[in-house]
């Protein structure tokens, strides 16, 4: 919630930052799992009349009073001046890919807020769409005019959050697709050719003797050599692109042995059927047409 500027005392006007403001019930920390990393949580007693408080986050602790107990300290704000009576963990509250930035809290009896968004924990063994039935009707029961604009559960919330992640992951995965199929067909194509090529050797060879599963073999490694090699340095590529988007994966390790596994098996497979269709071709030349070859 926007509720204007905030002035650090303490920092000088070029110092002074912009932050963000959340207005907030006394177990809104507890519910969302932020822990107070110092002082104390908002309770009953900050209401109006008493003296305004407000929380910070790690982020604004460390830029407004660096080095320094913010704990009894000051902002002045266009409702008046907020003592400091806690700092709160660090936390992503609006874009996930985003860092952490300054924010400061107010409780909500001190600052009533017109919109307001009620956050439920519960037993995950229960479904999220049974509980929201119960909460509607606590609400009407509360307060039948008051209107409930939407329900979702944090899990559907964070999804919202990761549409242009997801969209990003699908266009990329599509195009490895056409990569690795575009890739088949170049394998495809060299070892073709390379048959065609070797035509008058490949007919020389049967003619002295050499077995089919002999020149099958020869072209089946010289074409997972190729596989191999390309896999090679796409891992490498691979690696570098993704310590780039580090930042934008959430909960996943930026290297995957399981994914390179994968990806890798698939290359060599992808190779040795790219490789076998042209050497199974070349098997079946027999020497008389393979010397009259041009």
């Amino acid at each position: 919630s926007a509720m204007g500027p905030v002035r650090v005392p303490e920092l000088a006007e070029e110092e002074q930052f912009e932050t963000d403001w959340n207005i907030v019930s006394p177990e809104f920390f507890r519910t969302l799992r932020m822990p107070i990393v110092r002082g104390r949580e908002f309770t009953d007693a900050d209401r109006a009349g008493a003296a305004r408080v407000a929380i910070v986050n790690e982020r604004f602790a460390a830029r407004a009073w660096p080095g320094a107990d913010p704990i009894g300290r000051h902002v002045v704000t266009d409702e008046g001046n907020l003592q400091i009576v806690g700092i709160v963990r660090d936390a992503r509250l609006r874009i996930i890919g985003d860092p952490p930035e300054p924010y400061i809290f107010v409780p909500i009896y001190q600052q009533p807020f017109l919109r307001t968004q009620l956050f439920v924990r519960h037993d995950p063994s229960i479904a999220s769409t049974a509980i929201i039935p119960p909460l509607r009707e606590a609400v009407r029961r509360t307060n039948p005019y008051l209107p409930i604009v939407s329900t979702m559960d944090m899990a559907e919330v964070a999804a919202f959050g990761l549409i242009p992640q997801r969209l990003a992951a699908t266009l990329a995965g599509t195009l490895g697709l056409a990569g690795l199929m575009l890739a088949a067909l170049g394998l495809y194509g060299l070892m073709a050719y390379a048959v065609a090529s070797r035509t008058r050797e490949i007919g020389i060879r049967q003619a002295l003797g050499a077995d089919p599963r002999t020149v099958i073999r020869m072209f089946v490694r010289q074409g997972m050599k190729l596989a191999l090699i390309g896999s090679s340095l796409g891992i490498v590529l691979g690696l570098a692109v993704a310590f780039a988007i580090e930042s934008l994966l959430f909960g996943i390790s930026p290297v995957d042995p399981i994914a390179m596994s994968v990806t890798v098996a698939g290359m060599i497979a992808v190779g040795l059927a790219a490789s076998w269709l042209p050497a199974r071709r070349a098997a079946s030349v027999t020497p008389l047409a393979a010397l009259r070859s041009e």
